[in-house]
């Protein structure tokens, strides 16, 4: 399921680069202030990325940075877009835009604001865009590590200036996040994410889902359920949405420590969280779920251990995936996993037995059950069997037909026990909050 989900958000980001429009246009603000808009925007995701060009009246050129959105007109019987923009000197809000295109992207109204200011604008006449700069330029967020922020003039003063800060810290094939805002309230929140898509990774602050983009110099963060306002976030009109732009500076503080515990998991075992998580989501399919507790156990006696772990249902608050899942991996001298047999849902279970791994399935009335035995030798799979149970039994060993005499002589089991009575889970370090942030469907 995580390549099909990431092959599709591959497809939507090809889509959505086909779709990027580019505006240019020039004009006056109030009286005789010219300056010159050039934009790009993704039409899919409504952020909008270019510069403002002043021409001063003692000749200079000044180019300043904008980020903003896009959105259509909420109204009835309008086909307005609008674009709210913010220009920014270095980290700090030194303008802002709002401007209303009619469907056929002429022009409908603007103006341009900064606290008390504000100027209209006029005389405004759309250029080519054949030639226009590309201002997107994604970053891959496992190199996108470090402090962003934003500060803007706030009217208050007792703090003159509000703003937001992010830090994102990569380690391994995972994000750490910290977002934290004045708006006027603070809103702030901190997490680790797996799932991370090129440029991009989200993650949820109760049922208010967020995505993060990376470019060069600036993260947005946006909101990807605005309708459902803040029921479950923070209260008080704050969010965490904005344009963050690059500092150069480090993460500090809580979010660097995020994985500790993942590290001394690695380093105590031969092979990663990270593996794990990897091969349990390429074995399982369906609704995103991560493993939260494992048992090291050597079935074979060979002196190493296999991993048996599992996600149980209800385990993680407000997480709707169904069925209990179990799986069984050998590792490699490499750290590696090898999967042996995976279990999902109410008609499958596993069972260890004397270096055996067994998975049953039955059918939905009962009458039927496929047992199919893994002989682990040297933490290998040595031995495929296979018993049906049915109105006529039959049996299989390494996928060629034997008697029952045979089978019985050659797959001899004792001891069996149901995974489900196994004792001694450990928790996976980081899986639960993984899963209260994985995606849904």
């Amino acid at each position: 399921m995580k390549k099909l989900i990431l092959f599709l958000l591959c497809l939507i980001s090809l889509s959505a680069n086909a779709d990027n429009k580019h505006y240019a246009f020039r004009g006056t603000l109030g009286e005789n202030i010219n300056f010159r808009l050039d934009l790009e925007e993704d039409t899919y995701h409504g952020i909008v990325m270019g510069q403002t060009t002043y021409y001063r009246n003692n000749g200079k050129i000044a180019k300043i940075k904008v980020y903003g959105s896009s959105k259509k007109s909420e109204e009835a019987n309008t086909n307005l877009r609008f674009f709210i923009l913010s220009e920014f000197n270095g980290t700090k809000v030194c303008g802002n835009f709002m401007i209303a295109l009619e469907a056929d992207g002429s022009f409908n109204e603007g103006y341009w604001s900064l606290g008390n200011k504000m100027y209209g604008m006029s005389n405004v006449e759309f250029l080519p865009a054949d030639d226009a700069p590309t201002f997107f330029k994604p970053v891959d967020i496992k190199d996108a590590g470090g402090v962003y922020e934003f500060t803007y003039a706030s009217g208050n003063a007792d703090m003159p200036e509000y703003g937001g800060t992010l830090q994102l810290y990569p380690y391994r094939e995972d994000i750490a996040y910290h977002v934290s805002q004045v708006t006027p309230n603070i809103a702030e929140t901190m997490g680790k994410m797996s799932e991370i898509f090129e440029n991009r990774f989200y993650f949820f602050v109760g049922r208010t889902s967020y995505d993060v983009f990376a470019f060069e110099d600036v993260v947005f963060v946006k909101r990807c359920n605005p309708q459902s306002g803040h029921p479950d976030s923070f209260g008080a009109n704050a969010d965490i949405e904005g344009y963050y732009i690059a500092t150069g500076k480090e993460p500090e503080g809580e979010v660097t420590n995020l994985f500790d515990e993942e590290i001394a998991f690695c380093e105590k075992y031969q092979f990663s969280v990270f593996v794990l998580n990897a091969l349990w989501m390429d074995v399982m399919g369906g609704e995103t779920t991560f493993p939260d507790e494992i048992i090291m156990k050597d079935i074979d006696g060979d002196g190493k251990d296999e991993v048996i772990a599992r996600y149980t249902e209800g385990k993680t608050e407000d997480y709707e995936v169904a069925d209990n899942r179990y799986a069984i991996f050998t590792v490699g001298d490499d750290g590696m996993l090898e999967l042996v047999a995976a279990a999902q849902g109410k008609l499958q279970e596993l069972e260890i037995a004397d270096g055996y791994v067994i998975k049953n399935t039955m059918n939905s009335r009962g009458s039927r059950t496929i047992r199919k035995y893994f002989q682990l030798i040297d933490s290998a799979v040595g031995l495929n069997a296979t018993m049906s149970d049915a109105e006529i039994d039959s049996y299989t060993i390494d996928e060629k037909t034997v008697k029952e005499k045979d089978f019985k002589k050659q797959v001899k089991l004792k001891n069996v026990i149901k995974v489900t009575d196994l004792d001694d889970w450990m928790e996976v370090p980081g899986n639960i909050h993984r899963n209260e942030t994985a995606a849904r469907g």
